[in-house]
Formats: C-alpha cells, structure tokens, sequence
C-alpha cells in the first residue's frame, strides 16, 4: 500500500514539476505580448474565422498579412493540419491559444515573433563528486 502511495506521489510531483514548467513559458509569451501590444496594435485586434483543414503555417501566415504582425514561421509547423472557429478573440489570445494546443515557442526579436515547436531544455546530469 504504501509502495502504491508513494508512487502516485512521485508521478504527481512530476507531472506538477512539468505543468508549473509549462505555465511559466506560458506566462512568459503572454507578458511579452502585453509588452508588444504598445508597438503592434494588430494583437488587440479580433479575429472572426472558421478553417478547416489548413496547415498551421499557413493560418499564421494569414493573420499575420491581415493583422500586419510580422511572423515567421518554422518549416515544421507546415505539417500540422488545423480546424478552428474562433469568433471575437483577440489575435494576441488566439496565439497564445495555438502555442497551449500545438505545444509551440515565440521568440521574440523587437515586433519580429518567431513561431515554432516548443523543444524541451535539456536536464543537466549531474554526476557525484567523489
């Protein structure tokens, strides 16, 4: 029992070490659009569309010709294929949902945001000092 116990507690702690990780990066996307939002009105802007069946790449790409944001977008995200309605959501939220959903990454270079997959750091190994 307490073999079970333990374990449940060590996966929760895991998952919750991962889940902290993530909103942190989360939070750290949405600050920095907060930031941007002075210098490009375009992420206060709404969005009323419905796609279906378009590659992310492609969708990104035409928010940012039609919200005049400037985006460049990775090669891989060509690969993955969406299907959205979104009705009266700030661009700045609909891309913050996307890096959530699609497990994304924006850097941010001055107003240049650059989209791709989110890669996990590398833990360090750490050896022991003898």
């Amino acid at each position: 029992m307490k073999k079970k116990l333990l374990s449940l507690l060590i996966l929760l702690l895991v998952f919750g070490v991962g889940f902290a990780q993530d909103n942190t990066r989360i939070n750290s996307i949405r600050n920095q659009f907060e930031v941007l939002k002075v210098d490009v009105p375009g992420l206060e802007e709404t969005i009323n569309i419905n796609i279906t069946q378009t590659s992310l790449s492609n969708f990104l790409l035409a928010i940012a010709k039609v919200h005049k944001l400037n985006i460049n977008v990775s090669p891989e995200l060509s690969s993955i294929s969406i299907v959205n309605n979104f009705s009266n959501v700030m661009v700045g939220d609909v891309l913050i949902f996307l890096v959530k959903e699609y497990d994304l990454d924006i850097d941010f270079t001055g107003n240049i945001l650059s989209i791709k997959k989110h890669i996990e750091p590398e833990k360090e190994s750490k050896e022991k000092e003898k």
